[in-house]
């Protein structure tokens, strides 16, 4: 993971919230939004975070990163994303340190704010963050056999790629798991002109 963010600190607002780069003091609410997203996803039949929970020290190392956002909604994590400058892991060495691309990963809400398009909301504010940071795409991926998830990022503007069966890494979350059946996402988005 890139341990410095070459991302602008200052990030756009949007009614109802806004995003800002996580703190350790945004930790435990952090892991907390990590946790029932992850639950949720499991539910849906998504094993790919699997069942066990989230630790502080996982946590911990991606606000470290400087690349942990978090959605805030009258002060509480309602979301949290991770936007990191390249994705050799997923994409590859030439698409994945490609630096028009923005990578988006751990997008999740909170189980009180789901529903309410929060993360729809997030998606946009890395759009504006990608935007502002002279890039002009967003990447993602997501399991293809997960098609609510992938029908959601299709609805968002989003395209696939490609998709690729890969074996997890040795320190993956669910240890399950030995394939990530991978579709991989990408949306042209507008730099600004000013």
């Amino acid at each position: 993971m890139e341990t410095t963010s070459p991302l602008p600190k200052e990030v756009p607002a949007m009614p109802g919230g806004e995003l800002q780069p996580a703190e350790e003091k945004d930790l435990s609410n952090i892991r907390k939004v990590l946790q029932e997203a992850s639950e949720f996803k499991y539910s849906q039949g998504d094993d790919i975070w699997g069942p066990k929970p989230f630790t502080d020290d996982e946590v911990g190392k991606m606000i470290a990163s400087g690349n942990m956002f978090v959605y805030k909604v009258d002060g509480g994590v309602a979301a949290s994303v991770l936007l990191l400058p390249n994705d050799e892991r997923m994409w590859g060495e030439e698409q994945g340190g490609d630096n028009t691309a923005l990578y988006v990963h751990k997008l999740n809400t909170g189980n009180a704010f789901r529903g309410q398009e929060i993360g729809k909301k997030v998606m946009k504010l890395a759009e504006d963050i990608a935007g502002k940071s002279g890039k002009t795409k967003l990447r993602l991926d997501c399991p293809y056999d997960n098609e609510n998830l992938y029908n959601y990022y299709i609805d968002l503007g989003f395209h696939e790629v490609r998709r690729q069966d890969r074996p997890l890494s040795p320190g993956r979350r669910n240890q399950d798991k030995e394939i990530f059946k991978a579709a991989l996402l990408e949306k042209e988005i507008a730099v600004p002109t000013n």
